[in-house]
């Protein structure tokens, strides 16, 4: 085999990697994206049960009282 033509099928073996990598790339920016929108959805999420957790003690709470001063 000719150097010439190893050159060759190793620059066309180069040339598909390289566009493989740019693909790949191309991949992991679209990841990135998603687990960030998911990382966000996550933290609010978060928040919002909190939130409902501190409502449900509160009336939780309320009814408690009211039900206490009511039997007595």
């Amino acid at each position: 085999m000719s150097t010439e033509r190893e050159l060759g099928e190793h620059s066309v073996a180069i040339n598909n990697m390289q566009e493989d990598i740019e693909k790949i790339q191309g991949d992991m920016s679209d990841l990135r994206k998603k687990v960030d929108k998911m990382d966000k959805t996550l933290d609010e999420i978060k928040g919002g049960w909190k939130v409902l957790i501190v409502i449900a003690g509160v009336v939780g709470g309320a009814i408690s009282y009211i039900c206490n001063h009511l039997i007595k």
